[in-house]
């Protein structure tokens, strides 16, 4: 129990965590503009920098939830 604590404590699970709540935001944004809900933050959202940004987290995402997945299987 006090392991499955630690692991959700861990900094790489609340930077999962995070990931996870920034793509989500992205998302709703997106849709809201595609069903004509105009909002002043899909200018930014819909550039090219910030699809990259979402791009380069996702990876980090990925690399962070396999890394986690080797450490937990140490662990047990």
């Amino acid at each position: 129990m006090l392991k499955m604590i630690e692991f959700l404590t861990d900094t790489v699970f609340q930077g999962v965590l995070g990931e996870l709540d920034l793509i989500s935001g992205a998302i709703i944004l997106y849709l809201n503009n595609k069903m004509g809900l105009k909002d002043e933050r899909i200018v930014f959202l819909s550039t090219n920098v910030v699809l990259w940004i979402l791009f380069i987290m996702m990876l980090f995402f990925v690399y962070s939830t396999q890394m986690k997945s080797n450490y937990i299987e140490k662990l047990f």
